[in-house]
This record gives structure tokens, sequence and C-alpha cells, in this order.
């Protein structure tokens, strides 16, 4: 039976998250923290009791309908996708954290108050034309140069791989390059572990798309197909 999927936004504190997703037997959840996030048992304590006198969790531990099927969704992920938005976007948007399984459920993090955390949830496709509009997501008509024509931190040199903490490897992209319009790291709950980057950029009016694999080493240029590839990750199922 299909999720229902939730239209409307969930703002929430990390504790709460965390409360949440263990709520709904989750014990490891990619997220978009700067930070580790310990919790004591006073900072659980506080998050269940606010969570509860917001009618969110009941002292049963019975979890809201609403955020039970939002939480389902991530701990069904087949597949996280960190999505880091580029300066060649029209306007300032925020990184975010894609859990992708019947439904995306994406999340991020507000650059003014680090402490808040909201998650939607929509149908894959939904959600792939929001991005499309959004200019995060390129259109799979687009026509892709195979010669990007620039080298070091202009070009595939972006995408050299940091292994450790996820957003590492996000960090490591140069977004001081104008070229850049989104990044796109593939994490594999699974196996614990990246498996793919993307990086869609524009310099004048081409389009270039590259891909490259855990170890950053066979880095290449993407067409039309890889588009489509890299649209896939954001549907259901086990597409990669």
């Amino acid at each position: 039976m299909d999720q229902p999927c939730v239209e409307k936004l969930f703002i929430m504190s990390p504790p709460e998250f965390l409360v949440l997703a263990a709520t709904a037997g989750i014990d490891i959840v990619p997220s978009l923290f700067r930070r580790r996030c310990s919790l004591t048992e006073e900072d659980i304590y506080y998050a269940r009791f606010h969570l509860a006198v917001r009618g969110i969790l009941a002292e049963d531990g019975r979890m809201d309908e609403e955020y039970s099927s939002l939480f389902s969704a991530v701990r069904e992920a087949v597949r996280v996708i960190y999505v880091k938005c580029g300066p060649g976007l029209e306007y300032e948007a925020e990184d975010l954290i894609v859990y992708v399984s019947d439904s995306c459920v994406a999340g991020k993090i507000s650059k003014r108050d680090q402490d808040r955390i909201s998650l939607s949830m929509e149908k894959p496709e939904i959600f792939i034309r929001r991005l499309q509009e959004e200019g995060i997501l390129p259109e799979p008509g687009m026509t892709f140069s195979d010669n990007c024509g620039m080298t070091g931190k202009d070009g595939s040199g972006m995408m050299r791989w940091k292994k450790g903490n996820p957003l590492e490897s996000l960090a490591s992209i140069d977004d001081n390059s104008r070229a850049l319009k989104a990044a796109f790291s593939v994490y594999d709950p699974q196996k614990a572990c990246f498996v793919r980057t993307w990086i869609w950029m524009r310099k004048g009016h081409e389009e270039y798309l590259f891909s490259a694999g855990n170890d950053g080493m066979h880095d290449k240029t993407e067409g039309k197909e890889g588009c489509i590839q890299l649209l896939n990750l954001f549907e259901g199922g086990n597409k990669s």
C-alpha cells in the first residue's frame, strides 16, 4: 500500500528529529546536521516533552499519523541524496538531504537557525518537477557538452573525494566556481557509504554534467543518458 504524501512542512529541532527517528525504529539516519548530535537523558526528556505538548508523540510512544508516515518513508529510504545548491542558481537556495523511497522526503537546515530542521514529503514526480522549476535539477531534454574545456577547480577537479563525514564530500566542491549549478552525492544506507557524486555545471550557454564513483577517480562527462540516470535516483525502487 502506497504511503500517503504529506503536503505540509514539518519543523523540528535536531533532538526532536532524532527522538522521532528512534521511535520509528531507525538506528542510523544520515542528516545535514553540521555537528555530531549526541543526546543526553535531559535532551531526550525535553524533546519528548515538547513533542507531547504539540500532540506529535503520545505517552505510550505512538506517533501522530502524519509524522509516522513521514518517518516511515525515511526508514524505508533506498538511498539518501545530499544536494548542494551552487552559486549559479538565480537565488540563494539551502542545501537539501533527500530520503528516497516510494516518496521523497526532503530535509534542510535553516541558515538562520541551525537548531531547526524542516522536512516535507512529496511523490517523486512532483518533487523532481519542483526541483527542475527551481533550477536545482536539470531537464532530461537538455543538450550537454562533451568537452567542458575547464580544468582544476573549475572542472572535474571539484570532484575530489573526501572520506569521513558525509558532508565533507560536498564541502570539497569549490562553490566559488560560478559555473556550479548543483552537486548530488548519493549515499547507500545498506552499505553505509557514498556510491557516486554528480555535478551539474553551466558555463555561458553550455550545460555540463559530471559523475564520479566513490573513490573519485573515474570521473566522466555525462550526456542525456547520464541526466536520465541522475533523475532516476530520485524515483522509488532500487534504480541506480
